[in-house]
């Protein structure tokens, strides 16, 4: 990446964070670190996503992040 590039850093939360190599790949072609992690993230944002929907939860998203934990 130029020197002059916005980007800092690729947080990456799929399941493709638990493919070192790529991850590694990735950080040497674009010159940014991959922060990997966690793989899992996708399927609880689903989750807390649909619960808010459903009214189990208030629609804040304050208390989403302290429901897992954010």
């Amino acid at each position: 990446m130029p020197a002059d590039s916005a980007v800092g850093r690729s947080r990456w939360c799929t399941s493709s964070a638990a493919d070192r190599l790529l991850c590694q790949l990735t950080a040497d072609a674009t010159r940014v670190p991959v922060i990997a992690g966690p793989v899992e993230a996708s399927a609880v944002g689903n989750v807390v996503t649909q619960a808010r929907r459903a009214g189990a939860i208030p629609d804040d998203v304050a208390a989403a992040r302290a429901l897992i934990g954010h």
